[in-house]
């Protein structure tokens, strides 16, 4: 922590990230023409995640606070695990086929889309801190 550049620099390891949703993908990836849309599961095992987070100080009732102004972070899983569901209107074989591949190539394809990944969890821990410090002051998150 950086109290006079007001910025955060942090690092955790998720051992496994779950993400599930739903898909819609048409194009590709490592050059293979991919089509679908549906259920997916992404799982990112022994992740680093590195987060920088800058902030400005807030002055209310002689309280001192914190805003965020920016998050980012960096992302290095160990592994990936791709399931995309209803590849190729369900064609269940070549589904399969393509959900292999992925995982057979999974840091190159998780550099492909690693951008996306980093952006989208660095705008949600933006909202989420921002949800809780400017309402509770500095001196009581924060020890001397």
């Amino acid at each position: 922590m950086d109290w006079d550049k007001k910025m955060l620099i942090s690092e955790s390891i998720n051992p496994n990230l779950r993400l599930q949703g739903d898909y819609t993908m048409k194009g590709r990836i490592l050059l293979l023409p991919i089509v679908g849309d549906g259920p997916c599961n992404v799982t990112l095992l022994n992740m680093k995640i590195t987060h920088f987070m800058s902030f400005d100080y807030i002055e209310r009732r002689g309280k001192t606070y914190m805003k965020v102004t920016d998050f980012r972070v960096t992302m290095n899983p160990e592994k990936v695990i791709f399931k995309f569901d209803n590849l190729f209107n369900g064609d269940k074989e070549l589904g399969d086929n393509i959900n292999q591949v992925l995982n057979e190539n999974s840091a190159e394809v998780f550099e492909d889309v690693r951008d996306g990944y980093e952006k989208s969890f660095g705008l949600i821990f933006k909202d989420l801190a921002n949800r809780v410090l400017p309402k509770v002051a500095v001196k009581d998150i924060f020890l001397d």
